[in-house]
């Protein structure tokens, strides 16, 4: 039997490496490989290279978005302590004013018990309420300090001298002109500001409106009978004069009346500047 001549097999031949000076190729394209595996029915290898798409396609708009959020939570924190801040300096501000407010009810109550006999302990406050304070028919008087001896050296000067704070909104009228305000995302935080807003508004228009314009009336009421806001003066003259003359006593127990007023505004204001105060600092510190 004669033997089939078999035909011997070529030898392995090992990969042509590169040449010197060309460039090293690159591998296949992600589409590339996917028309390769279509062309060739590799129906796994399209199923992985798929999932590996819209995976890292997914990926990407998770990360995007916590990306948003984190600088959204950062932006809303900076937020809240500008707010923060903004509301210890009015709380500064409205402890001021009441000092000095309480300071000449005190002065004004002692003239007037002192000039006409007259002990005034309420008053009456039908008309007077304002959309930060809701007032119902009587306004007891507050406990009044100690007089100094320089308020009973210028009884009258410290009866129109006032201070009258200007709180600060430049923080929340930033975040509404900017857009921001959906970026604090605990609704009933947002409409505790708000409503902090509306308080401040009816307190600035009470004072700005009425307050400061009266007092202006009453110093030119003073200086028409030689009384000068800034000036010292005899008491016992003093006591007098205002006994002597029912405008000036009528007067100072009108502003009396207008400085109750204004005290019970600045402690409604206090109030909902504190509560705002504690919730965003406990907002802050979650």
């Amino acid at each position: 039997m004669t033997a089939t001549p078999q035909t011997p097999s070529a030898p392995h031949e090992a990969p042509t490496p590169p040449v010197a000076g060309e460039p090293a190729r690159r591998p296949p394209s992600l589409l590339a490989r996917i028309a390769h595996n279509l062309r060739h029915q590799h129906w796994t290898a399209i199923a992985i290279e798929f999932f590996v798409v819209v995976f890292g396609v997914y990926l990407g708009f998770q990360l995007t978005a916590w990306n948003t959020d984190l600088n959204n939570q950062k932006r809303e924190a900076s937020i809240l302590r500008e707010i923060a801040a903004d509301l210890e300096e009015d709380r500064q501000q409205i402890d001021t004013a009441r000092t000095v407010t309480l300071r000449r009810m005190a002065a004004a109550h002692y003239t007037i018990a002192q000039a006409t006999g007259k002990s005034i302990d309420h008053f009456n406050t039908q008309t007077a309420s304002t959309a930060s304070v809701n007032l119902s028919g009587r306004l007891a008087m507050p406990e009044l300090p100690p007089l100094d001896d320089g308020a009973r050296r210028g009884l009258w000067g410290a009866i129109v001298t006032g201070i009258y704070p200007t709180p600060s909104t430049t923080s929340f009228d930033a975040l509404i002109g900017a857009g921001e305000i959906g970026l604090i995302r605990d609704t009933a935080l947002v409409r505790q500001i708000q409503n902090y807003r509306v308080v401040l508004a009816s307190y600035n228009a009470t004072q700005n409106q009425s307050l400061r314009p009266m007092i202006n009336d009453v110093r030119a009421v003073g200086e028409a009978y030689g009384l000068a806001a800034f000036a010292d003066i005899d008491e016992a003259a003093f006591l007098k004069l205002v006994g002597e003359t029912p405008q000036l006593s009528a007067t100072i127990e009108s502003q009396l009346g207008w400085m109750a007023l204004q005290n019970t505004q600045l402690q409604s204001v206090d109030g909902a500047a504190a509560a705002l105060l504690d919730r965003i600092n406990a907002k802050i510190a979650d």
